[in-house]
């Protein structure tokens, strides 16, 4: 029994053995057929999904290229290949970094510098200043780092300091032409003689030639932002110190039922206690400018304003800033038929003025001649004119009150000398009160311009700041128009004031420069170009696009355009962009290729009118049905190209 015990035990141990082999093979061939499965699958799922992309390559757009389910297994696109899908890069053309969205950084001055990285995005200037140019506060072609005097223009051989005044007075004082002068002037005196009134004068041999002198026009209503050139440090501490400041701009265009302009029209801006706060005259285009707080110290909390006629009656209950638009205002008014002009000069006489006013007083004479000739058979035309230099000196202000004889204007010029002064500022209050209050400019509606010659500032004080204001909004009430010109050693003190004048007047900033070779050096202006005239053809041009009007009987349009803009359109060749029809009654075609990214509707005196932005490429238009007839221009830009078109609105 113990024998088959062990023999039934060793059988049932061969039985486990057999069993565990059994299992062992059976295992092994299972992991055998699971590895070979996992193989065979994988050569299915390659085939199935070329790219590996999880999406079977025959829903896979782009089976080859791995691509998100969302867009079809293709991968996004990516034009400018700098690794910003298009989808997310707001510049698909241009290559730029992801943390700009795809876009290059702006260097929108073109100096190397992008603008996050530059002191000053907008004027180009080196990488050692942080991107802004070394400055020259005063214009004189001598940095302020290499300069004595860097807010007065000076010369070289003067560390750029001017001339000692005491030394130009004194080259005026003996040189032959103010002897003769003075002497003439003196003879004259005694015997009590003068020349024979009513006779044509012949020009003074004295006197070079007219025409030598050059000039140049910066017109602030060119641009939309026009204070943008001012806002630089250059000028822009001049404004607290003067405290005045024309930023608040309410621009009003009057025109009839038959789309002529209402001329000469006086007009009231009323804040929400009906309070005047500034008056203004339309224009020979029918345009009146009108100033919300130009003084810094007294802003304007009114939430409403109102424009009335100088009666009191209401024209607009809605009144709007430039910014926004114009304010069109149409009237049943009649066509104005003929309107006078009433010309004055003011002249600074001081002895700086001594290496220019000979050659002033000849461009003076010349202009007035052509007036005369031009004007001749459509206006009456009234000259006037105010010399003056400083207290102490031999008189403040001398007055030729307005005469419609011309040839008596020219012997009052003929008569001047530049003597006296001595310190920078000058007596222009006092100028500005002889020439604003004294004068006896015409009540009736008339054309009044104003050119007031200078070298210097007024003299500072609180009660001059006062009576600057207070003169300034005279001539405006008035409807005088004030075109400063500003003549050599102007430091840009005066030419911010002077500008400030321009503005609140509805005149415009014109200025001598060097390319003359005449008199001392002359500031290049604040701004960013400009085109450079003979002063007597700059001069004849305001006179005449200010004081020409449209007729009433037929189609007509004013030939004195802007200068600048007059420049461009002589110089556009093959525009890229076309616009019709032109002549218009008012719906304006414009056809480009490209999105154009600014578009300016100007006046023929460039005054901005109307502005667009980022016009979409193909077909776009604007409208200006509710304006005059007459000559318009029109600008836009792309990129850097500007093209630039005459305008016949009928």
């Amino acid at each position: 029994m113990q024998q088959r015990g062990v023999t039934i035990q060793i059988i049932n141990m061969k039985k486990l053995g057999t069993t565990i082999l059994a299992l062992g093979l059976l295992m092994a061939c299972k992991t055998k057929t699971a590895a070979d499965q996992s193989k065979d699958t994988g050569n299915i799922s390659i085939k199935k999904d070329k790219d590996q992309d999880g999406i079977k390559s025959r829903k896979d757009k782009c089976p080859e290229i791995a691509g998100p389910i969302e867009n079809k297994g293709c991968p996004w696109p990516d034009m400018d290949g700098d690794d910003v899908p298009d989808k997310e890069d707001q510049c698909k053309e241009v290559s730029g970094p992801m943390e700009n969205n795809g876009c290059p950084f702006p260097d929108t001055d073109g100096d190397a510098i992008i603008d996050k990285d530059d002191a000053c995005p907008t004027v180009a200037g080196p990488a050692e200043n942080n991107g802004c140019p070394w400055p020259d506060t005063d214009g004189d072609g001598i940095l302020d780092k290499d300069d004595a005097c860097p807010t007065v223009p000076g010369l070289p051989e003067y560390n750029g300091c001017p001339k000692p005044k005491a030394m130009v007075a004194m080259e005026v004082e003996s040189s032959p032409r103010s002897s003769a002068a003075g002497a003439k002037l003196a003879s004259a005196k005694k015997t009590g003689k003068s020349e024979a009134k009513g006779k044509k004068v012949k020009a003074n041999e004295e006197f070079p030639d007219a025409g030598k002198l050059t000039a140049g026009e910066v017109n602030d209503f060119s641009k939309w932002n026009y204070w943008q050139d001012i806002a630089i440090p250059v000028l822009s501490e001049y404004k607290d110190q003067w405290k005045i400041f024309p930023d608040k701009r309410v621009s009003v265009q009057l025109v009839n039922k038959d789309k002529k302009p209402i001329i000469g029209k006086k007009l009231r801006l009323l804040n929400d206690k009906k309070e005047i706060i500034w008056e203004a005259v339309s224009d020979n285009k029918g345009n009146a400018e009108l100033w919300i707080a130009p003084r810094t110290d007294n802003q304007s909390l009114s939430k409403k304003y109102f424009i009335t006629d100088d009666k009191g009656k209401m024209l607009s209950a809605k009144v709007t800033l430039f910014k926004k638009e114009q304010n069109i205002i149409t009237m049943d008014a009649p066509c104005l038929q003929k309107r006078n002009l009433d010309l004055a000069f003011v002249v600074d006489a001081t002895g700086s003025m001594g290496d220019e006013i000979s050659f002033l007083q000849a461009e003076l004479l010349d202009v007035l001649r052509k007036v005369e000739k031009k004007l001749q058979n459509t206006t009456d035309v009234r000259y006037g004119s105010v010399f003056y230099r400083d207290h102490g000196d031999e008189y403040v202000t001398r007055e030729f009150d307005f005469s419609d004889k011309a040839e008596n204007m020219v012997n009052f010029i003929k008569k001047q000398n530049a003597s006296g002064g001595g310190d920078t500022p000058e007596a222009v209050v006092e100028a500005l009160d002889s020439s604003i209050d004294k004068l006896s400019w015409s009540k009736g509606n008339s054309t009044k311009i104003m050119f007031l010659i200078l070298d210097a500032s007024p003299h500072y004080s609180e009660e001059n700041i006062n009576k600057i204001y207070d003169k300034i909004r005279l001539a405006a009430k008035k409807g005088i128009t004030i075109i400063p010109l500003a003549a050599s050693d102007t430091d840009k003190e005066t030419e911010y004031i002077m500008r400030t004048f321009a503005l609140l007047t509805n005149g415009t900033y014109t200025f001598l420069t060097n390319h003359s070779g005449i008199g001392n050096n002359h500031i290049e202006p604040t701004t960013d170009s400009y085109e450079v005239e003979k002063l007597n053809d700059l001069f004849l041009r305001l006179i005449l696009q200010r004081s020409t009007i449209p007729s009433c009987q037929k189609p007509s349009h004013n030939e004195f355009i802007n200068k600048k803009i007059e420049v461009e359109i002589q110089n556009e060749v093959n525009p890229k962009v076309k616009i019709y029809p032109n002549p218009t009654r008012g719906l304006i075609n414009i056809q480009s290729d490209k999105q154009l990214d600014e578009l300016y509707v100007y006046d023929f005196s460039g005054k901005i009118l109307i502005k667009k932005e980022k016009l979409p490429k193909g077909n776009n238009g604007i409208d200006i049905t509710s304006y005059p007839q007459g000559l318009y221009l029109m600008r836009s830009r792309y990129g850097k190209h500007w093209d630039t078109f005459k305008i016949i609105k009928n």
